[in-house]
């Protein structure tokens, strides 16, 4: 939320917890909308890959790792889920 302009709208994508909770008080001062979407659209894929593409979106938050390190990705998430987002597993060494 800190990182949301006021005025401006969060999307919460998938399941990560059956429940959470949501600093309403918040989202009431600085206009904010929240959406929740379980699955992203074609659409929404070649959007981000453009942002992607223009250098626009930040991606300090994640791990690119071989793929054949996938079982110690996997861990590391289990292990330290404060410390680590996300993985991604690429092909190849």
């Amino acid at each position: 939320m800190a990182g949301t302009r006021t005025g401006g709208e969060i999307v919460i994508v998938g399941l990560a917890e059956s429940d959470g909770g949501m600093p309403v008080a918040e989202l009431v001062r600085r206009s904010l909308r929240v959406r929740g979407h379980f699955a992203y659209t074609r659409a929404e894929f070649a959007e981000a890959l453009a942002l992607l593409a223009e250098g626009r979106l930040a991606t300090d938050w994640l791990e690119i790792m071989p793929l054949d390190e996938g079982a110690a990705a996997f861990s590391r998430l289990a292990d330290a889920p404060d410390e680590i987002a996300k993985i991604l597993l690429r092909p190849g060494s």
